[in-house]
């Protein structure tokens, strides 16, 4: 069955030519080095004119070829896409004209044929090919690098470019590395890209300048901090070539936090304009917590960490930060929210919402706890006119615009109406599909189970392992529930057999590790 948004999938792929883009709205002309399956040029704004790509091996234009009728969207269709194949560094050589963006997304740092593609000496040649003021991306696995490696990559990419800034979209395995001969000006530029281009944009998820704030790793102060003395990648000592292929437990993959912390962007400082309660949502686990604690306003630190530390599974100590807010401010949306939510427990039982937070309700709060309550009596009710209508009516935007739509799809899968899981699987997509947090994930798995999609729900529990961290109960009651879903979700297909197995075989780790059935189960 045909996802309802395929852009969903893949999304740091699709940010390879986002980003720069998002950096540099006046582009109007793109070069992509490497095609591999197409998913990077998917999603490009009309406001790019001609997009060039140069692939090395013509056996991957024909497979691409083959598949483009199944495909969600079919990037050889574009009329703006030229390919060239050709070596990478000959092609840009050989290039008439000058390009205002470069994306590279080279395969193995190891490989033939990509080896060449992370040495200074490929950065000369791209940025000799760049247009004034053009953009440079560059793509690695954070497995292909350990701490040594990574500050190689940047002091090389620091030598060519004097501009340098990392991001990480999620899922977290990957890092993107923007560069430029001119300075950025993020806040900005973001800005102007999405409100020229907001539905492309909004295909991949990126709807306000927080969606891309909330994935910046290292910003340009920080990139120098750490490229410092650091040796530089050549083709006469090419680093990545000889190391990246024999890592293993020294990869980057898990550690990559104890790198970012004391030099964290979004602690120094948030960008002027940003909404903080929004990026501490995006966040998770310790970085969280670290953006929280830097807040200045003692009302935003205290909601900000019990944010963070609800998210973690955590209950009390969020409390009395929210208790310590109300005081304060009793009004504070993002206060009262988080209290609500606090409470869910309660409010299903029977409690006063009232008393919890003081009155009066706004009819968002008001529209949740009916929500609340609606669902431990009879979750299919939810899905009936008016209670579905005032929560449709909450703003996505608003701190509890994720759980009106959470309520919104619980209630069309409890239903039983095929027409519904639909309905629930599209507003799941469209709303969830780029969210990284495990019960996002879990209930996009779940809507893919409703709509008779195991691929998608085998594919969705992987990535939920993924976001685990099995220290965590929360994470524990996600694995509980993920395996639960797993064994039922049928198999016949021997591909999707195996991949059931390494599921559930994964998740097992996981639970192994584990504590009581019933651990909290982090965001509703």
């Amino acid at each position: 069955m045909a996802r309802s948004n395929a852009s969903t999938r893949n999304p740091v792929t699709h940010w390879l030519t986002a980003l720069p883009i998002l950096a540099r709205p006046e582009a109007r002309s793109l070069l992509l080095v490497g095609f591999g399956g197409g998913v990077a040029i998917e999603v490009v704004p009309p406001s790019i004119e001609r997009i060039d790509v140069v692939e090395l091996e013509p056996e991957v234009i024909a497979a691409n070829r083959l598949v483009a009728n199944g495909r969600w969207r079919d990037p050889l269709s574009d009329p703006r896409v030229h390919v060239h194949l050709n070596d990478a560094r000959s092609a840009l050589s050989l290039a008439a004209s000058r390009f205002d963006v470069i994306v590279s997304q080279p395969s193995h740092p190891w490989a033939g044929g990509a080896a060449h593609l992370y040495t200074r000496e490929f950065f000369e040649l791209v940025r000799s090919r760049l247009a004034a003021n053009g953009a440079f991306l560059q793509w690695i696995g954070l497995a292909f690098v350990d701490e040594a490696l990574f500050r190689s990559l940047l002091a090389t990419l620091l030598d060519v470019f004097p501009h340098v800034r990392v991001y990480a979209p999620p899922p977290y395995g990957s890092i993107l590395f923007l560069a430029s001969a001119e300075p950025f000006d993020m806040e900005h530029s973001v800005a102007r890209a999405l409100a020229a281009n907001p539905e492309p944009f909004g295909e991949l998820g990126i709807r306000v300048p927080e969606d891309v704030t909330a994935d910046l790793l290292l910003d340009e102060a920080a990139v120098v901090e750490l490229a410092r003395s650091a040796p530089l990648n050549q083709d006469g000592h090419n680093r990545l070539a000889s190391r990246s292929d024999r890592l293993g437990d020294r990869a980057l993959v898990k550690t990559i936090d104890d790198l970012l912390a004391p030099i964290d962007p979004l602690v120094r400082a948030l960008p002027q304009g940003s909404d903080p309660f929004d990026i501490v949502r995006r966040l998770s686990g310790a970085r969280a917590e670290r953006v929280a604690k830097a807040l200045s306003d003692p009302v935003q630190r205290a909601v900000g960490e019990a944010i963070a530390g609800i998210d973690d599974g955590k209950r009390e100590r969020p409390r009395r930060r929210l208790e310590e807010a109300l005081r304060l401010d009793p009004r504070n949306q993002e206060a009262r929210a988080a209290m609500l939510r606090l409470s869910v427990g309660a409010i299903a039982g029977g409690a006063n919402p009232e008393q919890i937070v003081s009155p009066p309700l706004s009819d968002e709060e008001r529209a949740l706890a009916d929500g609340w309550a609606t669902r431990a009596r009879d979750p299919r009710a939810l899905a009936a006119g008016e209670l579905d209508a005032r929560l449709a009516a909450v703003a996505p935007r608003h701190p509890l615009g994720p759980d009106a739509m959470r309520l919104r799809v619980q209630g069309r899968l409890a239903s039983g109406d095929p027409g519904l899981a639909k309905d629930a699987d599209l507003l799941a997509n469209d709303y969830f599909g780029h969210r990284s947090d495990p019960s996002s994930i879990l209930l996009l798995a779940e809507t893919a189970a409703a709509v008779g999609d195991p691929a998608t729900v085998l594919e969705r529990l992987s990535e939920l392992i993924d976001a685990l961290d099995p220290r965590r109960a929360s994470s524990r009651a996600f694995a509980y529930r993920a395996r639960d879903l797993a064994r039922a979700t049928a198999a016949d297909d021997p591909e999707l057999s195996w991949m059931r197995a390494a599921v559930l075989r994964r998740l097992g780790v996981t639970v192994a590790r584990g504590a009581p059935r019933n651990a909290g189960a982090g965001k509703r």
